[in-house]
């Protein structure tokens, strides 16, 4: 049961992430587009739309990424017997809280808090992605000997590339899982009679 957790947590990521991310560009542009913006005391200034739609792509983002935690957390719980990768899960769902409280603490014009929540949502979320990523692929790839999590593993160690490198680890991840479950789910047959 516990590659049934870990393909349903793969798949939301594989169909979340370029949905909110092109959801987030196209808020982002249509916000730039009003020209509105408004001067804090400080003189801050910034543009209320983009503030709100991004806002609400990070909440709905938010709630997308508990549910994959969830399911991940139970998948690695149950297959991996080390706690490691989902103990990382934890690490990036709070890094990710972290780093999207940068809207109000910008919003309000301090830049001390903006940066602190800035930097420590990034380094939660690095935490997070190596331990829950990198580390889990590499123990589900040892655990199983299924090249489609070695080739995760490489994948997501050469993030600094390009992102696209995680995103296509995460498709992997997903058809490893479905494979291991198909293994598990299928019964051995019977030796051929002799």
């Amino acid at each position: 049961m516990g590659f049934d957790y870990l393909r349903d947590g793969f798949l939301a990521l594989v169909i979340s992430t370029p949905v909110l991310f092109f959801v987030a560009l196209g808020v982002l542009y249509a916000a730039s587009l009003s020209g509105k913006y408004v001067e804090l005391p400080n003189g801050v200034r910034y543009n209320p739309s983009a503030t709100a739609g991004l806002a609400a792509v990070a909440s709905i983002g938010g709630v997308v990424l508990t549910y994959v935690v969830w399911n991940l957390w139970r998948g690695y719980r149950s297959v991996l017997r080390d706690k490691l990768p989902a103990y990382g899960l934890v690490f990036f769902l709070i890094g990710y809280a972290a780093f999207f409280s940068f809207i109000p603490a910008a919003t309000a014009g301090n830049i001390e808090l903006t940066l602190a929540t800035l930097i420590t949502g990034v380094a939660l979320i690095f935490l997070g992605y190596v331990l829950a990523f990198i580390l889990a692929a590499y123990q589900l790839y040892k655990q199983t000997g299924e090249s489609l999590f070695l080739a995760a593993t490489i994948l997501y160690a050469l993030f600094f590339i390009g992102l696209v490198t995680a995103y296509i680890g995460h498709i992997l991840m997903y058809l490893g899982a479905s494979r291991a479950a198909e293994r598990r789910s299928t019964p051995a047959a019977p030796p051929p009679p002799s």
